[in-house]
């Protein structure tokens, strides 16, 4: 067992850390070692196609939000610029 401290004084609270010897082969779960190749090939690709379409959706209801705000705000600049009438 080791104690820590922060030397920079950012974190000033002690962190213990302690460390155990793994499970015996007896204790671990042995069930997602029978997944094939293939399978987890599949379910990888599904959630990164899935994280794939949140990052876009986002990226494009950011834009949107963003491209909104900034044309109130130009329409409010324009609408306080006195009018010039053409001479």
């Amino acid at each position: 067992m080791r104690t820590l401290t922060d030397a920079d004084g950012i974190a000033p609270r002690e962190v213990t850390l302690t460390a155990d010897f793994a499970p015996h082969p007896d204790n671990v779960v042995w069930e997602n070692l029978g997944v094939s190749t293939t399978s987890r090939y599949v379910r990888s690709t599904i959630v990164n196609g899935i994280l794939l379409l949140q990052i876009c959706v986002s990226t494009y209801a950011i834009t949107e939000v963003t491209n909104r705000n900034v044309d109130v705000a130009i329409d409010s600049v324009y609408a306080r610029l006195p009018s010039v009438a053409a001479a």
